[in-house]
């Protein structure tokens, strides 16, 4: 009975190895790829887009997310 055992954990040791082995190797493959970004539209001077960013935030967001670090003096430069 010991021997099926022993045979078990070595099995299991085995490929717990592996498996970090192949963890590691994929790792390292993915830290050497560049991920290309889509360049976000930089409106901050547009009012209209300001305001609807803001409606929008506070219509499907401000129920689950806090807006505590929210710079109440941002909001009256825009119109709200």
């Amino acid at each position: 009975m010991r021997a099926p055992m022993k045979s078990f954990l070595h099995r299991l040791c085995l490929g717990l190895l592996l498996g970090l082995m192949l963890q590691g190797a994929a790792s390292a493959a993915a830290e050497e790829q560049e991920i290309p970004l889509d360049h976000a539209p930089y409106r901050v001077n547009n009012i209209l887009a300001l305001q609807n960013g803001a409606r929008l935030f506070v219509n499907y967001c401000l129920g689950c997310h806090s807006a505590k670090y929210m710079r109440y003096e941002s909001l009256r430069d825009i119109g709200l």
